[in-house]
């Protein structure tokens, strides 16, 4: 993980252990004081709710404390993790940036994209001037690796 995303991921930690559990505590103590909760919908909501941030935090909070820091990426002219990849698509012209992140910080609208995605798969290890062909649900796509950087 990068220390972008292990910064971002405690911070969502952090919200959740000290906003978002003791408003889900909250609405479960409200919902239990309605009266008989065999019949209660809005108790079985409040626990639901409960139960499965319990189950995100337990998960985020063992991926915090085995992460593995990684602040940069190799430098060998290929495209690895954290490399940021430029490439063209050959039937239409248009031209896209992407990065390559591990699976917990994917993000489309930030342009970052894991190397087991399709498009991620097909450019790992490729070098400048590589073309690839790409199946995607839209169908297949031609590219071109145009540019690839580090930082």
């Amino acid at each position: 993980m990068t220390r972008e995303g292990f910064n971002k991921m405690s911070e969502q930690y952090n919200e959740m252990r000290l906003v978002t559990l003791p408003e889900c505590l909250t609405s479960l103590t409200e919902a239990r004081e309605k009266g008989d909760i065999s019949e209660n919908a809005e108790y079985e909501v409040a626990k639901q709710q409960l139960d499965d941030l319990n189950v995100k935090m337990s998960k985020m909070s063992v991926m915090l404390n085995n992460v593995q820091i990684i602040d940069s990426a190799i430098d060998d002219g290929t495209v690895q993790l954290l490399t940021y990849v430029k490439f063209k698509n050959l039937k239409t012209g248009q031209e896209q940036e992407f990065r390559i992140v591990p699976e917990t910080e994917v993000s489309i609208k930030e342009s970052k994209i894991s190397p087991s995605s399709p498009i991620g798969k097909s450019l790992m290890n490729k070098k400048v001037g590589d073309k690839v062909q790409v199946q995607v649900p839209a169908g297949k796509l031609d590219l071109e690796v145009i540019n690839i950087r580090c930082r």
